[in-house]
């Protein structure tokens, strides 16, 4: 009894092995093989840690999918002696089964991602399974190894399509209304509005502009329209810009050992900078035209150097009347002075790809030049993008500071 429990064990820890080694070739391949599309579904965090968010979900679903495998294959394979169709009815049921609940770990991904995140997920998992699945039946039996492989291979298929058909009906929150304005190439700049609740309206609109990765559809629907989404139910009308939609999106994904090669857009940004601030400029405008009091800017890495210089474009006609930086700074050739309204900084402290030190020195030249109020806030041990509470702080911390500004506005009237 024992030599055969060790027996199985050292199947399943093999059958472990080969499909954790399947999971990483995935993981580390896809980026390298097609770097246009690195941010937008592989998390960066793979290259610079092990036990990053891909690696650690490739361990845990090589570790669920190697026990399921075993399970499923001495418990319902087929066996030397036996080859019914009870048997295979058995086998195809248990391999549905348990197959849907190896598989509940991408439809509750789904829940809250577009399919675009699934994709790559696929893949991994059809690897992992094949290679794994062969390695298990190999080990055990010599039986009809392709025909239960293929049962394994069309029962998961069939639970991936109910996970990215639940993941493309239940997304992240879509706009209320989607307008366009005219780009310096003649091409469409959409624009995604979020209506408040009726009754709401503070009277302080607030136009985003992504960074890099807002640009994909996966980053603006998982995480931009969700912020957008909850600034607006506080009664702020909320304006998404697409800045890029006039732009080749590949030139900019350029990586160097994993990450945004910052000093290679740094370079481009002096062919293409104007054009994104030009963009701003008029999406701003456009918002204006909409008879808001007042308009908060809102820019996340990029989108806080191209905010900014729009900003400092627009603040002689009175507005924006705030601007919060949230993990981006300023270009050095963008002039302020004390018509610049207040701008209100956060960054992480570990943020690799725009260094902090870039921001102090951001904030030392706006207050030599006369802005009436630079603040900065670092955010300890948080890298380029906020995670965990610290995401959910920097949500409260803006909503202070739009809240701050609808105070004031109402003070001032009342003092009219």
């Amino acid at each position: 009894m024992a030599r055969r429990l060790s027996r199985e064990a050292a199947k399943l820890a093999t059958a472990f092995a080969m499909m954790l080694l399947a999971g990483v070739i995935v993981q580390v391949a896809v980026p390298l093989l097609l770097p246009s599309v690195t941010v937008a579904f592989v998390d960066a965090r793979v290259f610079r840690s092990w036990w990053g968010f891909g690696l650690r979900e490739t361990f845990v679903q090589a570790l669920c999918a190697s026990v399921l495998l075993g399970v499923w294959y001495n418990a319902f394979g087929p066996q030397p002696a036996d080859g019914s169709r009870r048997q295979d009815a058995l086998m195809m049921i248990a391999a549905f089964s348990s197959g849907a609940a190896l598989l509940s770990i991408p439809i509750c991904l789904a829940l809250r991602v577009p399919t675009l995140v699934i994709f790559v997920w696929v893949a991994q998992t059809l690897l992992q399974l094949i290679v794994g699945g062969m390695t298990t039946v190999k080990l055990s039996h010599t039986v009809r190894p392709w025909r239960w492989t293929a049962f394994l291979i069309a029962t998961s298929m069939a639970c991936i399509a109910a996970a990215l058909a639940v993941g493309y009906y239940l997304p992240a929150p879509r706009p209320d209304e989607t307008f366009t304005v005219t780009g310096p190439n003649g091409s469409p700049i959409a624009i995604d509005y979020f209506c408040p609740p009726e009754n709401t309206n503070s009277g302080t609109a607030v136009v985003i502009f992504h960074g890099v990765e807002g640009a994909t559809p996966l980053v603006r629907r998982a995480v931009h329209y969700v912020n957008a989404k909850a600034i607006s139910e506080r009664g702020h009308p909320t304006f998404f810009v697409r800045y890029f939609d006039d732009f080749d999106y590949d030139n900019l994904m350029l990586l160097k050992n994993g990450q945004l090669d910052v000093d290679e857009i740094e370079r481009i940004r002096l062919e293409d900078w104007r054009k994104w601030v030009s963009i701003a400029c008029d999406a701003i405008e456009e918002v204006k035209k909409r008879d808001h009091d007042r308009i908060a800017i809102i820019g996340y890495s990029l989108g806080c150097y191209v905010a900014t210089a729009a900003t400092a474009e627009l603040c002689e006609k009175g507005y924006p009347d705030v601007v919060v930086g949230n993990f981006g700074a300023v270009w050095p050739e963008v002039q302020t002075g004390p018509d610049f309204p207040p701008i209100h900084f956060f960054h992480g402290e570990k943020d690799e790809v725009i260094p902090i030190a870039k921001v102090f020195e951001a904030v030392r030249r706006m207050r030599a030049s006369g802005v009436p109020s630079v603040e900065l806030t670092t955010i300890p041990d948080q890298r380029h993008t906020p995670e965990g509470p610290a995401s959910y702080q920097l949500r409260i911390d803006t909503e202070k500071i739009l809240g701050k500004l609808s105070s004031l506005h109402e003070a001032s009237h009342a003092g009219q």
